[in-house]
């Protein structure tokens, strides 16, 4: 399964950009949905079971805020090591394919805390 991560560059600001970004691609639009259409153009059909996720620009019991910083913090260092030929070292690697995994596990848990809000 395929993991495709959205951030905001810089959350809240007027002239922010998005970036989505998997493993080995990553593309940068002006809103979420235009960073993944052209990261969707780029990997095409390669892919199947894609799973995206979209960075809460506020943390909440699912995800903090300290969690989205690191998060940030670490795909920015990845960004700099894949566009310089290189990987970060193993340790950052661990920490963030875990953030990302907690990220979706906070999605997912957040979506059946609103579904169980709305239910009868």
């Amino acid at each position: 399964m395929t993991k495709i991560t959205i951030t905001a560059q810089r959350p809240g600001a007027p002239d922010t950009m998005y970036t989505a970004s998997t493993d080995a691609r990553a593309s940068v639009g002006r809103t979420a949905g235009a960073a993944l259409d052209a990261l969707s153009e780029q990997i095409g059909g390669t892919y199947s079971g894609t799973v995206v996720v979209l960075q809460n620009l506020r943390g909440d019991e699912f995800f903090t805020v300290a969690e989205q910083q690191r998060l940030e913090e670490l795909l920015k260092k990845w960004r700099l090591a894949r566009d310089s030929g290189h990987t970060l070292p193993i340790d950052e690697q661990a920490e963030l394919e875990s953030l990302v995994d907690r990220e979706l596990e906070g999605s997912a848990r957040r979506v059946e805390s609103a579904a169980s809000q709305i239910r009868p």
